[in-house]
């Protein structure tokens, strides 16, 4: 499995997508959460996090230069 992450990372394009859904994904019932961000066009997760902070959104942003994250259009989340 780590080597099909791994493989599939290295597909990724290196810039953001222009339409991201941004959403919260409780696992168990503890109560445990992880923030996922989606590429609403071509149907793809992103990213994945844990908890569900907007601290959780940073390392996305990070991966990113300022131009890049520029191109981003829209981004969807539930409030």
């Amino acid at each position: 499995m780590e080597r099909a992450v791994r493989r599939g990372r290295e597909r990724k394009q290196s810039n953001p997508a222009r339409y991201l859904g941004v959403d919260e994904k409780a696992f168990r019932k503890g109560h445990d959460y992880a923030t996922v961000v989606c590429d609403l066009i071509g149907s793809t997760v992103e990213f994945v996090a844990d908890e569900r902070k907007a601290e959780s959104l940073e390392g996305y942003d990070l991966r990113f230069t300022q131009e890049q994250l520029a191109r981003i259009k829209a981004v969807v989340m539930d409030t």
